[in-house]
């Protein structure tokens, strides 16, 4: 059932968009100290704000070594760490249906839908460091950290 905005009743989802932003006193205008937005795409049912919800979960204490990651053991994200590109297979990767790249402030870096499985997803204009791959599929999404080196 959607909420109390019907306007994206025909995507079975209450809306296609949803962002948690928090900033600190002292944040620069438009840099807050935190920022998650999530976007799903039209007809796919996935619920941002339930995605929004996960995302926070898995980093919400802003710790590296204390994140909780929800991953599916069925999955393979390889190499990890990364130099150029990892790539994702499996055997439920019939079931994904979209990725999401965030940085560990919670931008979205790179949204796309999953055609086909193995999927090479190419980090070489990104900067060393962590980030945070949602794969998205029908049930619950997974979380996975991904080193670039």
């Amino acid at each position: 059932m959607v909420g109390a905005d019907t306007r994206c009743t025909s995507n079975g989802t209450s809306s296609l968009f949803a962002f948690l932003q928090v900033a600190q006193q002292n944040d620069p205008i438009g840099s807050p100290s935190l920022l998650f937005t999530v976007k799903t795409p039209g007809g796919s049912g996935i619920e941002p704000i339930d995605s929004l919800q996960n995302l926070f979960n898995a980093v919400q204490n802003c710790s590296i070594t204390g994140m909780p990651i929800l991953t599916s053991k069925s999955l393979n994200i390889y190499p990890n760490p990364a130099t150029n590109a990892v790539t994702i297979s499996g055997k439920d990767a019939a079931d994904l249906i979209s990725f999401q790249l965030y940085d560990m402030k919670g931008r979205l870096l790179r949204s796309e839908r999953i055609s086909e499985l193995p999927l090479v997803l190419d980090l070489q204009s990104f900067k060393e460091g962590i980030y945070m791959l949602e794969l998205s599929g029908p049930s619950q999404p997974t979380y996975h950290k991904i080193i670039k080196e």
